[in-house]
């Protein structure tokens, strides 16, 4: 016989399942952010991707150049084409990684 769900503090229930161990659960899933844009396939890095992409569903890179002035449009689901992002992607691959200072 399977137990029901029981509340816990902290927004959590728990049960126990019919093998003995005890099933913990929150009551709402947490937003989750994935590892990669979906829209450039590039790893989402820092602070600045994961705010965009809770606004956008994009990295920080993705937004600035085509969610943020299409924004009504974007929010309707338009995307660019995947030649637009191909050409976008070996723009930012040919950017250097790095800034020698000269003195």
């Amino acid at each position: 016989m399977e137990s029901k769900w029981q509340t816990m503090a902290n927004g959590r229930r728990f049960k126990l399942h019919p093998t003995g161990f005890m099933v913990i659960m929150p009551d709402q899933s947490p937003d989750v952010i994935p590892l990669e844009c979906n829209v450039c396939g590039s790893l989402l890095k820092d602070f600045d991707d994961m705010i965009e992409y809770k606004q956008y569903n994009c990295c920080y890179n993705c937004s600035i150049k085509w969610a943020q002035h299409n924004d009504a449009k974007w929010k309707n689901g338009w995307r660019p084409s995947q030649e637009e992002v191909t050409q976008e992607i070996n723009r930012r691959n040919c950017l250097p990684s790095f800034i020698y200072q000269v003195k």
